[in-house]
């Protein structure tokens, strides 16, 4: 793969991005292709794999849709221009009386299925020969809606959700996973009733553990025990130790 040159912003390490970009050179012999976006304003430069089917070698200036985990694993997965067949390549086309049209190419080697708009901006992409199906809304919303069924996802290996804002309303909400992790920059909890069962529990704090209660029980079957460098216990009323026998010092 080429060195990536200096980007035009530096952003942290994983950037998550799935969206629009802009290939600014022609693609190289390798299926590598320098492209351009942008995320809040500010303008990303990277050298970004070809992953889809194609007639000829993208060119400079052609609308493409990225996907990537990091500014250093970015891959293009499919073009949002109508890309015109070299001569090896024969297709055939199907249009609407609106302008939209479906268009099989097909090589000695390739073969992809597109539909695009009657703005020439593509909807679908089906590769047989990856076995990938690609499903691109360039302008307004995706809204999948059953009134009386369910709607599943399975994969065989990663389902992945990748948004500015992530919601979940439901009336009952289950996770089932052998193991699970979870980063937060800020994690806030709201509950009615919160209920936890676990066999260990392990809390790491840096700096400052507060808990703030109205009351507070601690049942405990076996031992109890505090170590710490200083301890300080206030109260404002009564303070009452009962045990068998009381061990100071």
């Amino acid at each position: 793969m080429l060195q990536q040159q200096d980007n035009i912003f530096s952003i942290a390490e994983h950037v998550n991005y799935f969206g629009p970009a802009t290939a600014i050179e022609e693609e190289n012999s390798d299926g590598d292709v320098k492209i351009r976006w942008s995320i809040d304003g500010k303008t990303m430069v990277a050298i970004a794999k070809i992953t889809f089917t194609r007639d000829k070698l993208l060119q400079s200036q052609t609308k493409v849709l990225v996907a990537g985990n990091s500014i250093n694993e970015m891959y293009v997965i499919g073009s949002l221009d109508v890309m015109l067949p070299s001569k090896s390549t024969t297709h055939n086309t199907i249009q609407t009386t609106q302008g939209a049209f479906a268009e099989l190419h097909k090589t000695s080697s390739t073969e992809s299925l597109a539909i695009y708009s009657d703005e020439k901006e593509l909807l679908f992409e089906y590769d047989p020969v990856n076995r990938v199906s690609r499903v691109n809304v360039p302008q307004g919303d995706l809204e999948l809606i059953s009134q009386r069924g369910n709607i599943k996802f399975s994969a065989g290996k990663t389902v992945e959700i990748n948004g500015d804002t992530l919601s979940l309303n439901s009336k009952k909400l289950s996770i089932k996973a052998i193991a699970g992790q979870m980063v937060f920059g800020r994690l806030e909890t709201t509950a009615e009733t919160l209920i936890e069962s676990a066999k260990n529990v392990y809390r790491n704090v840096k700096e400052l553990s507060q808990l703030r209660t109205g009351r507070l029980r601690t049942l405990v079957d076996e031992s109890y025990q505090v170590n710490a460098d200083k301890v300080l216990v206030k109260s404002e009323n009564d303070f009452k130790v009962k045990a068998e026998k009381i061990h100071l010092g």
